[in-house]
């Protein structure tokens, strides 16, 4: 009988992220290629996109407060509670919009 263990398979990565957990998980790569202005190629080559995502490869010395907001992380809490606040404000604008279309509409009898 054949073991997961020696059917081998793609290796796992461990990665941290700024507040401190742990993630093992297939690293990401990806083909990029650094254009100048003029379109000449500057650097290509393969990048891991989970560092891209804010992840490290060795746990952080100093934790950043995870940010709910937006999805990333911030130096500090009190940058951490104006991009919440932000990005509330951003829903709310967003919602009230939507709820007047949909009253137009709804006057107007075109709802679809």
């Amino acid at each position: 009988m054949v073991s997961p263990a020696t059917i081998g398979g793609l290796p796992k990565t461990t990665y941290y992220t700024p507040d401190g957990r742990t993630i093992k998980t297939f690293p990401d790569t990806r083909e990029r290629v650094i254009k100048d202005k003029q379109g000449t190629v500057i650097w290509h080559g393969t990048v891991d996109a989970n560092l891209d995502r804010g992840w490290l490869m060795q746990p952080p010395q100093i934790l950043k407060p995870y940010c709910r907001g937006c999805d990333r992380w911030h130096d500090t809490q009190a940058e951490v509670d104006k991009c919440i606040a932000t990005q509330e404000a951003k829903l709310a604008e967003a919602q009230n919009k939507a709820k007047s279309e949909i009253a137009k509409r709804v006057k107007t009898k075109t709802l679809r």
